[in-house]
């Protein structure tokens, strides 16, 4: 949904099938597996264990609509108002909510007890990198699955300048431009022992530019739609799959990795021209999972974790290997209480000083 509230079903599906595939790799891959009562049980399922991917369609999608939520605002004060009221309000909820229970629950999470100034990068959405740089002080992670939002606003910041200045065209050409450059340039720098093309390439690291290439991807498969144009089609497709064999991987040269990311590109390819799929992807559990999922991101990381850790004290072991999916119905209902109700009362305040509207009553759009 972009912020004006239009909604297209297949995309909350896909949505859905993203934030199910993190959530559900998050409590039960390798990484965690120290804070897990049934160890391993489930490392090496098919799929399951590939699940991060779900973290590249969201990118693809991000890519199909924020491009068309930039053709829907006049200038890039009002795109970055919007974008910044749909985010914020409940990074703000999220981010306060793990600080919290961490005071209580911060020995079975996998950060534990973060500093205060540990909330800094997630309430701005930019790097941790950048606050240690300007504050000169340590300054972490307060959930490592933050790193997302931080490479989506370095994406709305950049291609909403160069598309109110170039047009979608030109402005989508230079943001592919930046994300070869920040691709093909630091294995020429240290060739050539170009050390200020390496720290100027590190500060453009910051914005996530390497990942960019899926959002071109996602904003071309968008104009490929709207124009009926097959040329474009592949072209989204291509930049899509050079954007599977160019990403940092979970499983660094692993082969298998990039074929999930490739089905990844094939899945949103089919989608767009196949109305039987997208059928199957507008059921009710998808586009539930899908319309809660930024909230569902947000909180199920180092909470659910944390919670999981913990179970053990009060859950008997024949359960056990029953928890990721109790945790995920446990974080799917928190996270609908945030969008209900949380939300809007947070957006109802903020509002007027975004916007320059009267207070917000209701719920709100998701991008």
């Amino acid at each position: 949904m972009d912020d004006r509230g239009y909604r297209i079903a297949y995309l909350d599906g896909l949505r859905g099938l993203a934030i199910l595939s993190v959530t559900l790799w998050h409590y039960t891959n390798w990484d965690y597996v120290r804070f897990f009562p049934y160890g391993s049980l489930f490392a090496g399922i098919p799929v399951l264990d590939h699940g991060w991917v779900g973290v590249n369609l969201f990118f693809l999608i991000s890519g199909y609509v924020i491009l068309l939520t930039l053709e829907r605002c006049s200038t890039f004060g009002q795109f970055m108002g919007r974008r910044w009221l749909r985010l914020f309000p409940a990074m703000l909820i999220a981010s306060l909510c793990i600080f919290a229970i961490s005071r209580f629950l911060g020995s079975y999470m996998p950060h534990g007890q973060p500093d205060a100034i540990n909330l800094l990068q997630g309430l701005t959405f930019i790097i941790p990198t950048f606050w240690q740089a300007v504050l000169q002080t340590p300054v972490d992670e307060l959930d490592g699955v933050f790193w997302t939002l931080y490479v989506e606003m370095g994406f709305y910041i950049i291609f909403g300048l160069l598309y109110f200045r170039l047009g979608w065209k030109k402005g989508l050409l230079a943001l592919a431009g930046i994300w070869l450059a920040v691709l093909i340039l630091p294995p020429l720098a240290r060739l050539t022992g170009a050390a200020t093309v390496l720290a100027w390439v590190e500060v453009a690291q910051w914005s996530g530019a390497a990942y960019f290439g899926w959002f071109v991807s996602g904003a071309l498969f968008l104009k490929s739609h709207q124009s009926g144009s097959a040329p474009l089609f592949v072209l989204a497709a291509l930049v899509g799959l050079v954007s599977v064999f160019t990403s940092g991987l979970w499983q660094p040269s692993d082969f298998l990795s990039s074929l999930y990311l490739s089905a990844v590109v094939a899945l949103f390819a089919v989608t767009q021209k196949s109305e039987a799929l997208q059928r199957g992807l507008s059921t009710r559990f998808l586009l539930f999972a899908g319309a809660i999922s930024y909230p569902l991101y947000l909180l199920h990381n180092e909470i659910g974790i944390g919670l999981i850790a913990a179970s053990p004290h009060i859950l008997p072991r024949f359960v056990w290997p029953a928890i990721p999916v109790l945790m995920l119905m446990m974080m799917m209902a928190t996270a609908w209480a945030m969008t209900r109700w949380a939300e809007p009362w947070v957006t109802k305040w903020l509002r007027p000083f975004m916007l320059g509207q009267r207070p917000f009553r209701g719920n709100v759009g998701q991008a």
